[in-house]
């Protein structure tokens, strides 16, 4: 297909991020769904950018920028429809007596390979010697 293949991702990407921005405008009042769904997306497209690093290192760098761009979405969002103040925001996505908040949602999901990259690196590292 080649430069039509790649005409094709580049439109997905884009109605990816124009349907995210949707979810944004519906809700009126929590965006923690958007929010979270919007963190995630943008972890997958770093896994895009090979100057991040690869393995482990990569993961949790990639994860962690994910997680830190999902609290400042939020923030932008409350910030800019109701005026509440950065900290409050932050006050909230610390706090996790209440509820979870979408940044701690977005590290976990964009930490899940972790577990098997390191089960597949022990494997490798322990593997039997063949007769």
């Amino acid at each position: 297909l080649g430069r039509r293949w790649r005409l094709l991702h580049r439109t997905a990407y884009v109605l990816a991020a124009l349907g995210l921005l949707h979810h944004f405008l519906q809700s009126r009042v929590d965006v923690s769904d958007p929010v979270m769904l919007s963190g995630v997306y943008f972890g997958l497209m770093l896994h895009r950018l090979p100057m991040l690093g690869s393995g482990v290192a990569g993961v949790v760098v990639r994860a962690t920028l994910a997680a830190l761009v999902a609290a400042g979405l939020e923030f932008a969002w409350y910030a800019g429809s109701s005026g509440i103040q950065a900290g409050l925001v932050l006050q909230a996505n610390l706090d996790v007596s209440a509820r979870v908040a979408p940044m701690w949602q977005v590290l976990a999901v964009c930490l899940a390979p972790l577990p098997a990259m390191l089960m597949r690196a022990l494997a490798v590292r322990y593997r039997p010697a063949m007769p």
